[in-house]
């Protein structure tokens, strides 16, 4: 019964998912910064970071660029990964270990490294699968110290949506919403960075994730309906 769920489920939001982002007129702001932060890396990989709940704009957003991204072993997870592979990502599956069980999460570490060192964009929610919400994991950090990669702050809003009731406020841009995603510069994390440091990272690309949203809020606002 659950493969029966899962097949009908994924399909249903993958289609549905599709449907309306057809409808979307979508605006990049300082797009960029993405090229700028492949060419800083040997191999051309880098980290784009999100929040949980900016999913949906993130997938039609960056259309035409060929990310990695992660998604849990859940029923939920697993309906996203559909999705996610139907946009054209790669999908690594696998979430942080609760309650002392593994739930991937070093298998998952090590498949972002590989894509990252391989020179694939590379795109993380990065608070997670279950959050806490806008709580920024040590994950990309340490991913990013690692490879040597920058992390890229990104964000959306959208001038309407419904929000679902889920751990996330999972936000959906209603059809012919107008979305605007904007991008902070490349952070580079300090390779010996200790756990107080690492901490402060933690922090830092949770303030520069939530300025990018602002920032896209403002111009959605000036621009007032003029976005083509």
């Amino acid at each position: 019964m659950d493969s029966i769920l899962y097949f009908f489920a994924s399909r249903f939001a993958l289609i549905l998912v599709k449907l309306i982002s057809l409808t979307y007129r979508v605006q990049h702001v300082n797009a960029g910064v993405r090229e700028r932060a492949a060419a800083a890396h040997p191999k051309g990989g880098f980290l784009l970071a999100c929040w949980h709940e900016h999913l949906v704009s993130t997938l039609v957003s960056q259309q035409g660029w060929p990310y990695t991204t992660l998604a849990s072993h859940s029923r939920a997870g697993r309906v996203i990964g559909f999705v996610c592979r139907g946009f054209g990502y790669e999908m690594i599956y696998g979430s942080q270990n609760r309650a002392g069980k593994d739930k991937g999460g070093l298998q998952a570490i090590r498949g972002l490294l590989k894509s990252v060192n391989g020179g694939k964009p590379t795109a993380v929610t990065v608070d997670g699968s279950v959050g806490p919400r806008r709580e920024v994991k040590s994950g990309i950090i340490d991913i990013g110290r690692r490879t040597g990669a920058g992390i890229i702050p990104f964000a959306s809003a959208a001038s309407s949506y419904w929000e679902l009731p889920t751990w996330d406020r999972f936000k959906l841009p209603k059809p012919f919403a107008k979305i605007v995603v904007s991008y902070g510069e490349p952070f580079f994390p300090d390779k010996e960075a200790d756990k107080a440091l690492i901490s402060s990272y933690q922090s830092e690309v949770a303030r520069q994730i939530n300025h990018q949203e602002q920032e896209a809020a403002t111009v959605l606002r000036q621009r007032n309906g003029s976005i083509i």
